[in-house]
């Protein structure tokens, strides 16, 4: 692209580099999907990404360079792929508000639901038993609503 092109000449001119590669990120292959005969190096395959190399010292690349590099660009394009699809998972907003309210993860907000279930289940769940079920239901909301409402003064923003 001539935008890149330009931008990258510009670079090159102020730092008084000798070699600047762009080099394209794809998003690599699964081994179940390559044939021996297909290359990851496909044009119809979209770029994700770019790794920029630059050297100072010599206009000439050495063959341990060329192999460093392409080490780089395999795991740099495993890493943001693997980021890419990470972040596209369903409901991930919502995953990362409940890691980042602890109250789950603190062990004496033992959940009361659980414990109640666990009490009665020997039995199997009859009659009066789903009343300790929503009591310890009730006691969860409770105790999450409790510590939602005494910390409320953490959350930014709040007045």
């Amino acid at each position: 692209a001539p935008q890149v092109e330009d931008a990258i000449q510009d670079y090159v001119d102020d730092s008084h580099s000798k070699t600047v590669a762009v080099l394209p990120l794809k998003r690599p292959r699964r081994a179940e999907e390559l044939d021996p005969a297909e290359r990851d190096d496909e044009p119809d395959q979209k770029a994700i990404g770019a790794l920029i190399v630059e050297q100072i010292e010599d206009s000439r690349i050495p063959q341990s360079m060329i192999q460093r590099v392409d080490v780089v660009t395999q795991h740099s394009s495993t890493a943001l792929a693997n980021a890419m699809e990470h972040n596209s998972l369903f409901l991930m907003p919502v995953w990362r508000a409940i890691g980042k309210t602890r109250v789950v993860t603190k062990t004496r907000n033992l959940p009361w639901t659980v414990l109640m279930y666990l009490i009665i289940f020997p039995g199997g769940i009859v009659g009066f038993d789903w009343v300790w079920l929503i009591l310890g239901i009730l006691a969860d909301l409770a105790n999450y609503a409790g510590g939602f409402w005494g910390n409320r003064n953490q959350i930014p923003g709040y007045e």
